[in-house]
Parts: structure tokens; C-alpha cells; sequence
């Protein structure tokens, strides 16, 4: 009997990993449901670190804390009709005070209270003016290009990066960026590179 046990136990435990019973929701899956209040604001940049959310359960949360993913590439729709939207990189870390926060690659949703987060986000409506603190946003799927950005670019600087989604979205040119943000030519090469692996065929 202790024998068969042993060699079921491992394939139920297959079984429930393989149908995702443990894997992580997004906050998006999250905030639909009602699981989770979600209110991303500006930080005043338009790269890097960018956008802060604060969560907190919703009514519809089950007990105990809960764990979310951001995918790569999510992306966030300005509230402000004059102020860029924003395309998700990934999660920096829990905010810990104004200056500061504790590396973190997912978000947590406490038991009580709420959380702040920090994100990676770059602007992607180069015409449009940076978000301020003012900003608020709503939080949208991923897209494929950007997700495909984030994933091959991280190893990329802060205005590689910039460079390479204003490229994609706005099919901006070197002299434009350069007249509000400075890349150099280098940098531009390299978000270029990183572009053409993800470009979709015909744009």
C-alpha cells in the first residue's frame, strides 16, 4: 500500500501543477473579480521607475494575503487626456517610505491595510506630455510587441528602453526623441536591435 501511495502522490501533484491550481493570478485577473482595488498613479517620469499602485483587498478577496504577477508588457491607459500612457517592464519592490523600496517581483495583497508598489514603466504616446502625480491609470492586457520588448530587452539601458518603445508606438526617429530625451547613438542601435526581433511583419 505505502508503495502504490508513493507513486500516486507524485502524479496528483503533477496533475493539479499541470491544470495551474498554484499558479499566481495576474492583478488584472485580481481587479476584475473584485479581489483587488488597484490605484496607479505617476510618479512625474516618463521612464523607470514611474507608476506606483496601491492594492488592497476587495470584496470579493478570499482570507489572507494574496500574490499577483504584472506580466511584461501590461499596459496602463492615462486619465489624463494631455498625458502619456504607460507600458509595464516589470515590478520593482514594496514601497517602504518616499525614497525607498524593498525588492520585490510580484505584489502582495495584505491580510488588512493596503501596499504600495513600484513599477518599471515607460511612456509609449511620444507627442503627449510626461505623467505627473497627478496621473491616474487603468490597467489593460499586455501587448504582444511590448511583451516581447520587455522580455528581450532588460539587459537594455533606461533610455535604450524608452527609445525602443517610442520606436514601436509612435514610430518615432532618432532627432525626435532627442529633442526631449536624450539617447545617444549607441543606445539607439541597441533599442533598434531589440526592436527588429520583435517588430510584428509589416510594421
Amino acid at each position: 500500500m505505502r508503495k502504490r501511495i508513493g507513486r500516486i502522490l507524485p502524479a496528483l501533484l503533477a496533475l493539479v501543477l499541470s491544470a495551474g491550481l498554484y499558479a499566481q493570478q495576474s492583478l488584472l485577473t485580481g481587479i476584475q473579480s473584485g479581489a483587488v482595488r488597484a490605484d496607479f498613479s505617476g510618479t512625474g517620469g516618463s521612464s523607470g521607475d514611474s507608476v506606483k499602485v496601491r492594492v488592497a483587498k476587495g470584496p470579493k478577496a478570499a482570507p489572507g494575503p494574496a500574490e499577483y504577477t504584472v506580466p511584461e508588457g501590461s499596459q496602463l491607459a492615462s486619465s489624463d487626456a494631455a498625458a502619456q500612457s504607460m507600458t509595464i517592464l516589470g515590478v520593482k519592490g514594496r514601497v517602504i517610505s518616499e525614497t525607498s523600496y524593498e525588492p520585490a517581483f510580484s505584489i502582495t495583497v495584505p491580510e488588512k491595510g493596503s501596499a504600495t508598489y513600484m513599477l518599471a514603466a515607460f511612456c509609449v504616446e511620444f507627442h503627449k506630455e510626461n505623467p505627473s502625480e497627478s496621473t491616474h491609470f487603468t490597467l489593460q492586457p499586455p501587448d504582444s510587441t511590448l511583451a516581447c520588448i520587455a522580455k528581450n530587452g532588460k539587459n537594455l539601458s533606461l533610455a535604450a528602453y524608452q527609445a525602443a518603445v517610442w520606436m514601436y508606438t509612435d514610430q518615432a526617429t532618432f532627432d525626435e526623441v532627442n529633442e526631449k530625451f536624450d539617447v545617444s547613438r549607441p543606445d539607439w542601435a541597441k533599442g533598434e536591435a531589440v526592436l527588429r526581433r520583435c517588430r510584428p511583419s509589416g510594421r
